[in-house]
């Protein structure tokens, strides 16, 4: 406990210079799980480290959820994740990658953040993470599928991406059901790039004579100026 508080706060007497190279360690792996993988084999270690919070968190949330849809959210989650993660091991022993089974790092700290909450609360912040867990993983198997450097590993995040897909469709509507606001958040999404969300006001753009409170909802977009 005492070396966490030092790592993570700096709380008391703390020589400088050492403080500055932690800050900047926890910059640097802050850097490396943002970056998208450069191959098949990081991919594979990224993918198993994030499945394997996945499942840890959908554990959690059928323990400290209050909502029965977060619950049979996560009960979900962990059925499909712990598949994923069962075949991607099974591959990655053939290839004799090593894959990470424990929780290390930002993924620890993210658990035991999780761990502390309860209630509403615990349903909000847990269906925010997966919006956005589903988002990036998509979006990291959606390029390992194009462009991987396994043939093996490739075709694996390619027969997983509709599994996610499903699973974010799935949160989103949780999403909906306790409360959470993603319609707007959809409707930015759909539209083309750099148009504005609906309900957004354009400024200055009322000499066409239309009102021009909000952006129209039935798809088209304001005329750039």
């Amino acid at each position: 406990m005492k070396a966490r508080c030092l790592t993570t706060t700096f709380v008391g007497v703390v020589v400088f210079g050492l403080s500055t190279v932690c800050a900047r360690a926890d910059v640097n792996d802050k850097v490396k799980a943002m970056t998208s993988p450069k191959d098949s084999k990081e991919f594979a270690m990224k993918a198993a480290e994030g499945g394997t919070l996945e499942v840890k968190l959908a554990q959690l949330a059928q323990q400290k959820a209050s909502s029965p849809e977060v619950k049979q959210l996560a009960q979900k989650l962990e059925q499909d994740h712990t598949q994923a993660n069962n075949k991607l091991t099974a591959i990655a022993k053939q290839k004799n990658i090593d894959l990470p089974s424990d929780l290390k790092g930002e993924c620890e700290e993210t658990y035991q953040a999780f761990q502390k909450l309860e209630g509403k609360d615990f349903d909000d912040a847990y269906t925010l993470h997966m919006i956005t867990d589903h988002i990036h993983d998509i979006a990291m198997f959606q390029k390992e599928a194009r462009n991987g450097t396994d043939q093996d590993i490739k075709q694996f995040a390619s027969e997983t991406l509709p599994t996610l897909r499903e699973h974010a469709s799935h949160v989103n509507t949780v999403a909906r059901a306790i409360g959470i606001p993603t319609d707007a958040l959809a409707s930015g999404m759909n539209r083309e790039e750099g148009a504005r969300p609906a309900g957004s006001r354009i400024p200055g753009s009322s000499s066409s004579g239309t009102n021009d409170t909000a952006t129209p909802r039935n798809g088209t977009t304001p005329e750039r100026r």
